[in-house]
């Protein structure tokens, strides 16, 4: 088990914790970049606190997440991730919705 923080996004098909969050001046969907680890597990609360996208299409935002850690590949959509995080905690460390 590890404890880690980086970036929660989730969009409906990526799940994931990043180093870092690309965010678009013009409106665009932000996406994540840098390091990437598949993430699941997840706490629907603690997203509730994260930047929403309109219709919930997205949520993201800085997190702290313990979780069970796995690497060795073939994780997430279509297998691409090497890396794995089987959340079993998580707190927001930036409340966007007071």
């Amino acid at each position: 088990s590890i404890t880690t923080q980086g970036y929660y996004f989730w969009n409906g098909v990526i799940y994931v914790l990043a180093e870092g969050i690309s965010t678009e001046e013009d409106g665009g969907s932000p996406q994540p970049i840098g390091k990437q680890i598949w993430m699941e597990g997840f706490p629907p609360d603690a997203s509730s606190t994260l930047h929403l996208g309109p219709n919930n299409s997205f949520v993201w935002g800085l997190v702290e997440v313990t979780g069970d850690f796995k690497s060795g590949g073939g994780f997430g959509k279509d297998g691409k991730y090497t890396e794995f995080l089987q959340a079993t905690s998580a707190k927001a460390l930036e409340n966007v919705k007071k």
